[in-house]
């Protein structure tokens, strides 16, 4: 799974808008912008938005707008102002079974690029799937799950509760079929 963390690494980006979240590159424009999915609760609509990239030693700022949103989904798909030189990460063709290791980027606590193998439990249709990995915590929201091939299946929503208490390492992903959705409707 090293190859597949070196692949949700190099595309994730931590975002800030008043709380530090997680995104993915998935994608480049024709006119100088890279689009960044995340989680609909991680960005408010009326705050400044920035979105920061680290590879190389060298730490890249950007500001970014919403390009799309849908709250049900949970997802949101970011627009920066300027391009990243990250590469996008690429969407799986299908969704992961039970059992099936993903590996999973974030920012946790806004420690950029920290990384995880976890495993897949159980597929929640339509829009989510439960799955384990260490690590998860606050910041987590809108990391990219990616496959053994190193290609998006999920986004980190939220972590499991216990009532009020968080449970580590237990995390809700938006599913590759909400996220597919989502992105056409976007385009």
């Amino acid at each position: 799974m090293a190859n597949e963390l070196a692949i949700a690494r190099a595309s994730l980006v931590r975002v800030e808008c008043g709380g530090d979240s997680s995104g993915a590159v998935v994608g480049h424009c024709d006119d100088d912008a890279s689009l960044i999915l995340t989680c609909a609760h991680a960005v408010a609509e009326d705050s400044a938005i920035e979105v920061f990239y680290e590879a190389g030693g060298k730490r890249t700022k950007l500001r970014a707008a919403i390009s799309g949103r849908d709250v049900k989904l949970e997802l949101c798909l970011l627009r920066t102002v300027g391009r990243l030189d990250a590469p996008a990460l690429g969407i799986a063709h299908s969704e992961p079974a039970p059992g099936e290791l993903l590996a999973i980027a974030h920012c946790p606590n806004g420690r950029y690029g920290m990384a995880s193998v976890g495993e897949m439990q159980i597929n929640h249709p339509p829009h989510r799937y439960y799955f384990t990995a260490p690590g998860i915590w606050m910041g987590s929201s809108g990391a990219p799950l990616t496959n053994h091939n190193g290609a998006l299946v999920g986004v980190m929503r939220e972590m499991e509760y216990d009532g009020q208490t968080p449970i580590a390492g237990i995390g809700i992903a938006v599913s590759l079929r909400a996220i597919k959705r989502f992105l056409k409707g976007v385009s």
